[in-house]
């Protein structure tokens, strides 16, 4: 099956779409153990708008609010 432009804007929109309803402003807490020295660490993740663009690996120029632009596209 054939991958178009057409699909993967699609599927763009919709991912903007549930990152809004799922990940916007949220915060995640990792925690993990290192393998070298056993410690148990922790790192927070908190996702904004501006980070929705790097998520999806797309490089465009003209759009410094990209997240932003794809809701105005879905009437969100």
């Amino acid at each position: 099956m054939k991958f178009t432009k057409e699909d993967a804007r699609k599927r763009v929109l919709n991912c903007a779409k549930q990152y809004q309803q799922n990940l916007l402003h949220k915060k995640l807490l990792i925690i993990f153990r290192e393998r070298q020295d056993n410690s148990i660490r922790f790192i927070e993740v908190i996702f904004h708008e501006r980070n929705y663009q790097h998520l999806t690996g797309l490089e465009l120029k003209g759009y410094s609010d990209f997240f932003v632009f794809q809701l105005s596209k879905t009437g969100l």
